[in-house]
């Protein structure tokens, strides 16, 4: 038989493949890769559809992982675009827990080199440091997931640990990528069916495609944890079609009876991660990371081992013929009866699950209400609080958010609402409180809560120097008002500063601005300290074109956002619209040795809020805490004190001259540094404390004879005099100044009438001049 001759190639074909090989001939197996910019090094490993060279990028100057398409992948025109396209997705994510793509093409992805090992080569973990590394890794898959991108074959061997200072860092690597089929379950194959057999959730084995999304990156995260707690992969096997079927079909052995000292509630969030249906996982990698910290942290877990409802729904549906053949034999009583025995168990498992989630949702609320005061007790503590105000806050925010992760609940969005209305993320609150509406209409207070945000929104938004108005203005305002009007529908037997203040804000809504600013008075009449109501008159002044007003209300609020509060209730005395005092401290001052009283600046506040009696509180404040230096015995604290209240004082009357208020205090301030200075060295310092003291109460009476305390202040100085005038042997001296104190004891009594609070006071000063 003669051999047929074997075609030879024409000069044109031979060109055609010499051109096509040319960018193959010196590394064959890394493609058209553009060699002149990185130097390739060791190889780092393979893959179905490439090599990882570690490399040195030579345009950037710094080293990099650089996973090159295989050349049997490259070659499909398919291969590439998907690989370009899914390194393009990687690329987007930044997270400290996601190595960092740098750079890719349809050849080659260049990223973040991370020298350490994966949790497949790192052999046998403690418990507690891998679930502290899976829950990083969850945090990581979370975000991703927020941004788009599903893994799709998570693993021991995508996770790397980094160690730096005997911490280890975790690192999610190959996103997005597919491996081609090979032929033991630990490798990755491509097609319809993405993703590591031995790893692989039910949907991604049995190639449903639609259903692959966050829940599939749970169970490859549960799915990792139990190889590296269990030394094993869920499911094994060297026939991978096999193994597919019974990651389909199967259950995993339990990890308890693979590791028997395993922590039951550890196994637990496993076989949660782990459920055959995506709807019995946790719902997403945020509330499986929220898991894992509360059993780190030692807390209950959220996940309970799955119900005897659901394990017979399941061992049916792996075994329906057996069961079809077992019902057959047992008769038709046993059939007519299963239906019942599940019923009954789904009925008592939905009841479980709403007593959990009420016991959950009333823990919550107990959570986020402790926040929203101790916030606001730490924001009325003093300077420099405010951080710590919204840290409280900001707890609460991400207790909210793990809850929501794992069940919507309208409730919950309203209590998020609340905390991010309280941080003054109103744009956000607004957002929160409208899901709360959609899914749960009902809930008390949502109207007021939501009127009041979108009214913020519409406070610090409409234009006062003719700025252009936000197209949402109008909406806001509109929607304020119905809520507003809704929930103020019937006035409570004794209105609330806070219930005040959301009557000013609907007739601000509703246009009438006179309105607005006579409740918002009230309401800084009642509370002097109500930040979101000065903040309000601040702008309502101002779109009345009465400047002053509005910069003494700027004043005061910037004053409380810097924490500056205990200045402004010092006085202890701020008055309900009624008259009555709200506090029991009817005596303001009691000093050793001497009995001044202060004059109250809440009270003066409440009048005519401004930047003079700012400065007065704050030496009233100074004045308190000298007191209780002396009390305590220290002297250098108290003389301290007084030192930084007189300058407060100092700074009030160069504001305002004629403040007779702080003349008086001022003059309390002095006399009680002169008592402290004569106690030691410096009676020349004390002398002149006891002239200042004396100069500014006599200018405080010029200007105000009628003011009772200044007299009653004035009375005890001049006693003061005549005792040291009986010390220095000058008799004559001494009936002088007690004759002018008795003078001044009259006139305070005189001047207080029966109403003062004081006048008690001013009557034993009589009796005993008498």
């Amino acid at each position: 038989m003669s051999r047929e001759p074997t075609p030879r190639l024409t000069p044109r074909a031979i060109e055609r493949l010499l051109a096509a090989a040319a960018p193959l001939r010196e590394r064959p197996d890394v493609g058209a890769l553009d060699l002149e910019r990185y130097e390739l090094g060791e190889v780092l490993g393979r893959g179905g559809m490439g090599i990882v060279y570690a490399a040195f990028d030579r345009e950037l100057g710094r080293r990099v992982a650089l996973k090159v398409l295989s050349r049997p992948a490259g070659m499909r025109d398919s291969a590439r675009q998907r690989f370009l396209r899914e390194a393009k997705a990687a690329a987007r994510l930044s997270h400290p827990h996601i190595a960092t793509v740098y750079d890719a093409t349809p050849e080659a992805i260049a990223m973040q080199r991370v020298d350490g090992e994966t949790l497949s080569e790192a052999g046998t973990l403690d418990p507690r440091r891998l679930a502290e590394l899976v829950r990083d890794a969850a945090l990581a898959i979370h975000f991703a997931h927020g941004e788009g991108v599903v893994h799709r074959d998570l693993k021991p061997g995508n996770l790397m640990v980094e160690r730096s200072s005997d911490r280890a860092h975790v690192y999610v690597m190959d996103f997005g990528l597919a491996k081609e089929l090979a032929v033991d379950s630990s490798l990755s194959i491509s097609g319809s069916v993405v993703g590591t057999p031995g790893y692989m959730a039910p949907e991604q084995a049995a190639g449903r495609g639609q259903e692959v999304g966050p829940q599939t990156d749970v169970y490859g995260l549960g799915a990792t944890l139990y190889a590296c707690l269990a030394g094993r992969p869920p499911f094994e096997g060297e026939d991978v079609y096999a193994l597919l079927r019974s990651v389909v079909e199967e259950e995993p052995r339990p990890l308890a009876a693979l590791v028997p000292r395993v922590d039951p509630d550890l196994a637990t969030i496993v076989e949660k991660c782990m459920a055959k249906e995506p709807a019995q996982r946790y719902p997403s990698a945020l509330a499986l990371a929220s898991d894992l910290d509360r059993w780190l942290r030692g807390e209950p877990i959220q996940a309970r081992p799955p119900s005897l409802v659901y394990r017979l729904r399941r061992f049916v549906s792996r075994r329906q013929g057996a069961i079809a053949v077992g019902v057959a034999a047992a008769g038709v009583a046993l059939l007519a009866a299963l239906p019942f025995v599940i019923h009954a168990r789904g009925r008592r498992a939905a009841a479980e699950r709403e007593r959990e989630l009420a016991d959950s949702l009333f823990e919550l609320s107990r959570r986020v209400q402790t926040a929203l005061s101790e916030a606001r007790e730490t924001r009325q503590s003093g300077v420099g609080h405010e951080l710590g105000a919204f840290h409280i806050l900001e707890g609460a925010i991400a207790d909210c958010r793990a809850a929501l992760a794992q069940t919507e609940v309208g409730y919950v969005r309203f209590f998020l609402g609340r905390l991010l209305a309280a941080q003054g993320r109103f744009d956000e609150a607004l957002v929160a409180l409208d899901r709360a509406g959609e899914l749960r209409p009902d809930i008390q207070g949502l109207p007021r809560e939501r009127g009041l945000v979108l009214a913020a929104l519409f406070r610090d938004a409409v234009p006062v120097f003719g700025e252009t108005p936000p197209a949402e203005l109008e909406t806001w305002r509109a929607r304020a008002l119905a809520d507003l009007e809704r929930s103020l529908a019937g006035e409570p037997s004794v209105p609330t500063a806070d219930w005040i203040f959301a009557e000013g804000q609907r007739a601000w809504m509703a246009g009438d601005l006179e309105a607005a600013i006579e409740k918002h008075r009230e309401v800084v009449e009642m509370d002097v300290a109500h930040q979101e109501a000065h903040l309000s008159l601040a702008r309502l002044y101002s779109l009345a074109d009465r400047v002053e007003l509005a910069m003494r209300h700027s004043v005061i609020a910037s004053d409380l956002m810097r924490g500056h509060r205990p200045a402004y209730v010092a006085g202890g005395n701020v008055r309900s619209s009624s008259g009555e005092p709200l506090l029991p401290d009817r005596e303001l001052l009691p000093l050793e040795g001497l009995r001044e009283l202060l004059v109250d600046f809440n009270l003066l506040l409440q009048i005519e809020p401004g930047d003079a009696n700012t400065f007065g509180l704050r030496g009233q404040v100074r004045l308190r805490q000298a007191v209780r230096a002396s009390r305590k015995g220290n002297r250098d604290g108290a003389l301290e004190n007084l030192e930084m209240a007189v300058r407060e004082y100092d700074a009030c009357l160069t504001v305002d001259p004629s403040h007779a208020a702080a003349l008086v205090n001022r003059g309390v301030c002095n006399a009680h540094l002169a008592r402290l200075l004569g106690a030691g060295p410096g009676p020349e310092c004390a002398r002149r404390a006891l002239e200042g003291a004396r100069a500014d109460l006599d200018r405080a009476l010029e200007l105000d004879p009628a003011l009772a305390v200044a007299h009653f202040d004035r009375a005890l100085l001049r006693l003061r005099r005549s005792q040291i005038a009986q010390l220095a042997f000058d008799a004559e001296g001494a009936r002088t100044e007690r004759e002018k104190a008795r003078a001044d004891a009259r006139a305070a009594l005189l001047a207080a009438g029966e109403e003062h609070p004081w006048g008690w006071r001013f009557e034993e000063l009589v009796e005993e001049l008498e």
